[in-house]
C-alpha cells in the first residue's frame, strides 16, 4: 500500500512522508497532552478545552508529525485580560 501511494504521489508531483502513528488518537492535537480513551469513544475531549472528533484529532496529529510541528501545552497557563 505504501509503495502504491508513493508511486501515485510521485506521478502527481507530490511526496509521501511516513510518520510514526503511535498515540495519534490519544494525544491532544491542540496541547499535546495524552488523553487515554477506549476505541468506543469517538470524541476527543481534553482538559485544555479542545474537543473534536477522534479521527479529526488523529489526522491533525499525523499532519503535525509530518511537518514537524509540536503543540504547545496550554494547561496550567494563566491568561490575563485587562479590558
Amino acid at each position: 500500500m505504501i509503495d502504491f501511494t508513493t508511486y501515485k504521489a510521485e506521478w502527481a508531483g507530490k511526496k509521501v512522508k511516513l510518520v510514526d502513528p503511535r498515540n495519534t488518537s490519544q494525544s491532544c492535537s491542540e496541547c499535546g497532552q495524552i488523553v487515554k480513551k477506549s476505541l468506543d469513544v469517538q470524541v476527543h475531549t481534553c482538559s485544555c478545552g479542545y474537543t473534536e472528533d477522534r479521527d479529526v484529532n488523529a489526522a491533525r496529529n499525523i499532519l503535525f508529525k509530518a511537518i514537524g510541528h509540536t503543540p504547545e501545552p496550554k494547561y496550567g497557563q494563566l491568561q490575563l485580560q485587562l479590558f
